[in-house]
């Protein structure tokens, strides 16, 4: 079994009640053919660049899933005649460029930790510094003797 990715797109015209339906209907072919469904994301509504079939927008939903490679092409057929789905692409997933994505993100987020400690770190010594000048301003100026 690998790991794929797979984009759904259902027509505009697919009502918001029906579509969580059509997804699960969807998505159970892939389960009667022995895959086994990681997660599922409903992208929402989009506009095509340039329109396909006599539609220019469609609803995107993104499956994650494991999958036989020998099932996907029996797959892709049952798709392509299936008129509750517009279009359907699986790709296999990068399991080494995710590790990179997710190892970065987890850098960036102790990153920005270290630069907002320091940010703190100088706003604090910034007040520190104007609570220590401030009386010293406030003193009354010295009156010169004769």
């Amino acid at each position: 079994m690998k790991k794929y990715e797979g984009m759904f797109i259902f027509p505009a015209s697919t009502q918001d009640e029906a579509l969580n339906a059509v997804i699960e209907r969807s998505v159970a072919e892939m389960t009667n053919l022995g895959g086994v469904i990681e997660s599922t994301e409903t992208l929402g509504r989009k506009t095509f660049a340039r329109p396909m079939a006599k539609q220019d927008s469609g609803i995107y939903v993104r499956v994650r899933f494991e999958f036989d490679p020998a099932n996907i092409k029996p797959l892709l057929a049952r798709y392509a005649l299936d008129e509750e789905v517009f279009r359907f692409h699986a790709f296999l997933r990068n399991e080494r460029l995710e590790a990179e994505v997710a190892a970065d993100k987890v850098r960036r987020a102790k990153w920005q930790e270290r630069v907002a400690a320091a940010e703190a770190a100088e706003a604090e010594a910034e007040s520190a510094a104007a609570d220590v000048e401030a009386p010293a301003a406030e003193a009354p100026a010295e009156e010169p003797q004769d």
